[in-house]
């Protein structure tokens, strides 16, 4: 969610003038005249990303539209179970990310970095190298203390926050998965469908596969 915020900032969404769109599917609030006047879901029947087509569909008619963080105002729930989280964000990340390996490698050497430098730091005090050891614990913490303001902006609890490095290459492996269904399987389950990819790279202009 951090990297969301930071790909498709609420302020740019929200600007008219920009197009930059976004949406989330758990909670979307419109105008029936309006969203009956668009064709409202029937008309992004084959696409993938639904939500934020419909997002674009507005923006492109003229229509304001408004992305905020909803805590304490509605409460939903995304997902059940571990699996249903994993073909959720299967489906979506390498549509939602310009460069999903690219961004999976920068984090994966984010992870490596935290904790190498954390370990090797503790592990070169423990050999007597008291001074080489407080530099590399120092330079791994400021990488760690830079990933905790990065990921703030998702509105979690400090305590999440806190965890949340350990969830790096959960992210990362997601990512992998995503592109992998995407652009070399071109195929995509959810909720017991498959999705027929139409192209490597339009996630969009998916249409259902059947059987």
């Amino acid at each position: 969610f951090a990297e969301l915020t930071r790909t498709y900032p609420t302020e740019r969404v929200n600007d008219p003038g920009d197009p930059t769109v976004a949406a989330n599917g758990q909670y979307i609030l419109v105008r029936r005249t309006v969203y009956e006047e668009l064709g409202g879901h029937h008309s992004l029947a084959s696409k993938i990303l639904e939500d934020l087509e419909l997002a674009r569909l507005f923006k492109a008619s003229n229509y304001k539209i408004r992305f905020r963080y909803g805590g304490g105002m509605v409460r939903t729930r995304m997902y059940r179970t571990f699996q249903a989280m994993c073909d959720g964000w299967t489906k979506n990340l390498t549509a939602l990310f310009n460069s999903p390996l690219l961004l999976a490698t920068k984090r994966a050497f984010e992870f490596i970095a935290i904790f190498g430098l954390l370990a090797l730091g503790v592990v070169t005090i423990i050999k007597s190298h008291t001074v080489q050891g407080v530099g590399f614990l120092a330079l791994g913490t400021s990488l760690y203390l830079n990933f905790i303001f990065r990921i703030r902006q998702a509105h979690f609890s400090w305590a999440a926050n806190l965890m949340a490095s350990l969830g790096l290459l959960l992210f990362v492996s997601l990512l992998i998965r995503s592109y992998l269904h995407s652009h070399i399987r071109r195929e995509l389950t959810w909720k017991g469908r498959k999705y027929r990819q139409s192209a490597p790279n339009a996630a969009g202009n998916s249409s259902i596969h059947k059987g």
